[in-house]
């Protein structure tokens, strides 16, 4: 009879040890999803992005006109707003003489662009939209 009891006890306290572990798992599953989901919610996270184009090697036009490489937004940005301009592997960026951009706050015409791969890219602000 002893037996049965205290293997019942064991098991009984396995039970409630397990039980707290699978709550502090689900609270730090829980925690992670609501950081991932305001990542992705944040400027420049993964749900703000509206388009997405990979430039070819030369120059890549973009702006509102259509048949631009890069067709932003309409109402966004001139038609012609400037060219991304790919080689080597860096890509500079020059903007049209009406295109109003900044680059870290500083108004800029020209520049060459840091990629995702350093860890701290460069994004380029035109009026509302943000370029990266």
């Amino acid at each position: 009879m002893w037996r049965a009891s205290a293997g019942g006890l064991f098991l009984a306290l396995g039970i409630v040890c397990t039980a707290g572990a699978d709550e502090a798992y689900r609270g730090e599953i829980e925690a992670w999803r609501v950081r991932r989901e305001a990542s992705l919610k944040a400027d420049g996270g993964w749900l703000s992005v509206a388009g997405l184009f990979w430039l070819k090697d030369g120059p890549n036009h973009f702006g509102t006109d259509p048949k631009g490489d890069i067709v932003l937004p309409a109402g966004s940005a001139p038609s012609r707003a400037g060219v991304f301009e790919l080689a080597a592997g860096k890509v500079t960026v020059t903007f049209a003489r009406e295109t109003e951009a900044s680059l870290k706050g500083e108004r800029v015409t020209r520049a060459e662009l840091r990629p995702d791969s350093s860890g701290s890219p460069d994004v380029v602000s035109l009026g509302r939209l943000t370029l990266s």
